[in-house]
């Protein structure tokens, strides 16, 4: 029995491939077996890009099963076919869906379905669907297969190519950017399988992306903390940065990049990257304890500014500048105190007679233009200079003088006589004295009282005032006999060590003469027998009583009675401290160190008085100033006073020198003691001074 025809209902065409046209209701013959049931109808897909987004979880997609179910009847030929289609139809029907399903391909690969796309050309290269391409005469599955290639290609390079953009603008902070490209990786190729791992790397690396910002935030709050001088929030700041934990970057996009090379260059980067970071903050917080320890030294150098300890302060400061910039008022007070150091050097380097050291120290002060002190400094200088130059003149000239050299003598007064200004002015008598002194002296060395009387504008009507002069100068050379001429200049005096003798300062001493000797025993007789005056208690003892051996056991006044009955005076606490460095700087007179062999102190081992003169003399020929006996001096005991003056009265007077008595560093020249005028003891002696006329 015959069955009504049957109408096949099409399926909807897919978003991406033409609809098949609908093949011609035919009239077939009823097959001698039961007819297949009809194929169920899938519904619609609800819009065009159904079957672009890719198969369901049923497989396929609406789209794809409707021309999978077409192309499966199509193929199915034999007895349960023949019924449906001519085979006319038939091959216009596989002709048709062949291309359809080519067309759809390219779709499938411009969204980057691959493995679909794939998948369908692999139906087209089995069966009629191939024979039915390749009767148009074309090559269509291959040239889309090389399209999916080239498509997929297309899609990793770009991947490739935004993970390296992505990668740069991460390892240059620029996270903004980096952000921006992560984003866009972690959108581009959505739904390729191949374009999986470069999602992945975009979430990792944007959670990567955010933990470095927060760490170069961190850094960056700790910076400015440190800027302000917070250092407690620029601490908490790097800690909380260097808290945050960066993740690697092992197992994302960077496994899929060409080569092992660019793999490890990736690698160096971050790492060195990450090197780089740590190291900014190892910096950082070494600027948090460099500027805490700034802040300290700062303090400590404002301190000493204002005490006005300027050697001290500008160290401070240049230890404050090494750990960090100073404000503008430190660079000043730095500025300063390098001004005020310079003009104290310079001072000290002119007390030392370093003229030229001292000049080019003004000098040095001048090019810093804090004020004109330095001009005024620089005036001194010069002043101090000069008058060592006049000191020094005059001094040749006396010790030309003194050789008997009286022609150069008055030629070396001549020269200081011109050296003579405005600051010499006081001075402008010496080198006249000088020139008039020699000019006698020459003419009595030759004997020339014609001379002489001319020279002092003496007469023959005033002869017996030249003979009276005569007299007189006889008389002077006795008295002058066994003494020697201190030079007038400036001495160091005192010292800083000694608590006695501090501090140490200088002065000006005119010249004046002194014994050679301390005043002996026999010496000491004449005079008890001329005055009828008390013999000293040394005398009582046989180890002070030798006639070459000084004088002791006598009082203050004992001592200033002789000195009287001689017509001279006792020296000066100065005076003597002057003859006895003769000329030397050193600690003692010979020298820095200690030396028995030059000095009888304690440690000599004598226990007496040597013989007046037994030691060797200093640099200006005079003997035992150090050691031996103490020496009265005119002086009362007083703590040096600023500047120095000589004290009227007082109730003990200043012994100088050391003895025999007292360890060595008791002889030094600078060295202080004192005694009562009443006391009389076995270690004190005492020797004259003249001032020279």
């Amino acid at each position: 029995m015959a069955k009504k025809k049957k109408e096949k209902k099409a399926d909807p065409p897919a978003a991406d491939e033409p609809s098949p046209e609908p093949t011609p209701t035919e009239e077939a013959e009823t097959p001698p077996s039961e007819p297949e049931p009809e194929p169920e109808q899938e519904s619609p897909p609800e819009s065009a890009e159904a079957d672009a987004k890719g198969p369901a979880a049923s497989g396929g997609g609406s789209g794809g099963n409707l021309l999978s179910l077409a192309l499966t009847v199509l193929l199915a030929g034999g007895a349960a076919g023949a019924w449906f289609y001519t085979d006319k139809s038939r091959a216009e029907a596989l002709e048709k869906g062949a291309g359809d399903l080519l067309a759809s391909v390219n779709a499938l690969a411009e969204q980057g379905r691959f493995d679909e796309a794939r998948n369908r050309l692999k139906t087209l290269r089995s069966g009629d669907l191939a024979g039915a391409e390749a009767a148009k005469g074309g090559s269509g599955i291959a040239a889309k297969e090389a399209l999916v290639a080239a498509k997929e290609k297309e899609l990793i390079d770009r991947l490739r190519r935004d993970w390296d953009q992505a990668r740069e603008r991460e390892l240059a902070r620029d996270w903004a950017a980096a952000i921006s490209t992560y984003t866009t990786l972690g959108a581009a190729g959505s739904g390729a399988t191949v374009a999986a791992p470069f999602h992945d790397s975009a979430k990792a690396g944007l959670a990567r992306v955010d933990a470095k910002k927060k760490r170069c935030d961190a850094l960056a709050d700790g910076k400015t903390a440190t800027a302000a001088g917070d250092w407690a929030k620029a601490r908490e700041s790097l800690s909380a940065g260097e808290a945050v934990v960066l993740a690697t970057i092992e197992d994302d996009a960077r496994a899929f990049l060409a080569t092992d090379d660019d793999r490890r260059a990736d690698g160096a980067k971050e790492q060195e990257a990450r090197d780089a970071l740590a190291k900014e903050f190892e910096a950082a917080k070494s600027a948090v304890a460099n500027g805490e320890q700034r802040r300290t030294v700062l303090e400590e150098a404002d301190l000493a500014f204002k005490r006005g300890q300027w050697e001290e302060a500008g160290a401070k400061y240049a230890a404050a500048k090494a750990l960090g910039d100073l404000d503008a008022e430190a660079l000043q007070n730095s500025k300063v105190c390098e001004y005020e150091t310079l003009l104290l050097k310079a001072d000290a380097a002119k007390n030392s007679g370093k003229f030229d050291e001292a000049a080019a120290l003004c000098d040095q002060a001048g090019a810093l233009a804090v004020n004109d002190r330095w001009e005024t400094a620089k005036a001194d200088v010069e002043s101090a200079r000069k008058r060592a130059q006049f000191d020094a003149q005059i001094a040749a000239a006396r010790a030309m003088e003194k050789e008997g050299k009286f022609d150069d003598a008055i030629a070396a007064f001549r020269a200081a006589e011109a050296m003579v200004d405005g600051a010499l002015a006081a001075d402008a008598r010496l080198p006249a004295a000088g020139i008039a002194d020699c000019t006698v002296r020459r003419a009595h060395a030759a004997s020339d009282w014609d001379g002489v009387l001319a020279v002092t504008g003496f007469t023959d009507a005033v002869q017996p005032l030249v003979d009276e002069a005569k007299a007189k100068k006889t008389a002077a050379a006795d008295l002058t006999a066994g003494m020697v001429a201190v030079p007038a200049g400036l001495y160091k005096f005192g010292d800083d060590a000694d608590p006695q003798a501090s501090p140490a300062f200088e002065c000006r001493v005119e010249e004046f003469l002194i014994d050679a000797r301390e005043v002996t025993n026999a010496q000491y007789r004449e005079f008890v027998k001329a005055t009828g005056r008390a013999a000293p208690k040394g005398w009582d003892s046989p180890d002070h009583a030798a006639d070459d051996q000084p004088v002791v056991g006598v009082t203050w006044e004992d001592a200033r009675a002789y000195a009287a009955w001689k017509g001279k005076r006792l020296p000066t606490e100065l005076e003597f401290e002057a003859a006895c460095r003769g000329g030397a700087a050193t600690r003692f007179p010979w020298g820095d160190e200690p030396d028995q062999s030059k000095c009888n102190g304690k440690e000599s081992g004598h226990g007496k008085p040597l013989a007046a003169g037994a030691t060797p003399a200093n640099g200006l020929g005079i003997h035992d100033l150090s050691g031996n006996v103490e020496e009265w001096t005119s002086d009362f005991w007083q703590k040096y006073p600023t500047p120095y003056a000589p004290r009227a009265e007082g109730k003990v007077v200043v012994v100088r020198g050391g003895s025999y008595a007292v360890p060595l560093d008791q002889c030094r020249p600078g060295s202080r003691s004192f005694r009562p005028p009443g006391d009389s003891r076995l270690n004190v002696g005492f020797r004259c001074a003249l001032t020279r006329k």
